[in-house]
């Protein structure tokens, strides 16, 4: 016989009383009336559900859901995947950053090396000239001190005197015109050429 009686609620004790299986399977059932059709995840696709259904406000699909898979793709890549791939990244970039500053010094040594270079180079061809130029001077000496003139008079000094003390005015006119710096390299053009 049927019973008027009215059915009551269950009291929470014996509503804790069921079992996790059934909680669980109440909360699948009301994701899936929530859920909103999304693009499949790689999982869903592995086993050929036709659709890939996630509730708003989840990353999880309910399919992965029912079966604890943590790591659903449902929206491209799972979190892990998409924090492995920024590390990377910054990685790469820190490492690029660092290769362009070394890249910018090694330039700047090599810019530095050839201006020495040149800076060398004009010295070694002044100093190239200046021994020209003392190198003839010394030859007009030479052959002016050889063949006395004539008309001047002559003196009591022997030639043999004169050659031996040739290189000795030669030294102090290159002293002389040189000027601080010769020596050291820090002499001018200006002063260097006079």
């Amino acid at each position: 016989m049927p019973s008027n009686r009215v059915r009551k609620p269950r009291s929470r004790d014996n509503r804790a009383q069921t079992s996790s299986t059934d909680r669980r399977r109440t909360r699948a059932a009301l994701r899936d009336a929530l859920a909103v059709e999304m693009v499949r995840c790689t999982r869903c696709k592995e086993k050929g559900l036709p659709d890939c259904r996630v509730p708003p406000g989840d990353d999880v699909c309910s399919a992965c859901a029912r079966v604890n898979n943590t790591s659903c793709d449902s929206f491209g890549y799972d979190s892990s995947a998409v924090h492995l791939v920024l590390s990377q990244k910054r990685k790469l970039d820190k490492e690029q950053a660092e290769a362009d500053q070394a890249l910018g010094a090694a330039l700047a040594k090599v810019d530095r090396l050839r201006r020495q270079r040149q800076v060398l180079e004009a010295k070694a061809l002044q100093m190239f000239d200046q021994e020209g130029k003392v190198l003839r001077e010394q030859e007009r000496r030479e052959a002016s001190v050889a063949a006395p003139s004539s008309t001047g008079p002559s003196d009591s000094v022997n030639s043999s005197s004169v050659d031996l003390f040739a290189g000795v005015d030669f030294l102090s006119d290159v002293w002389l015109q040189a000027g601080p710096g010769f020596v050291d390299g820090t002499q001018s053009a200006s002063q260097g050429s006079g």
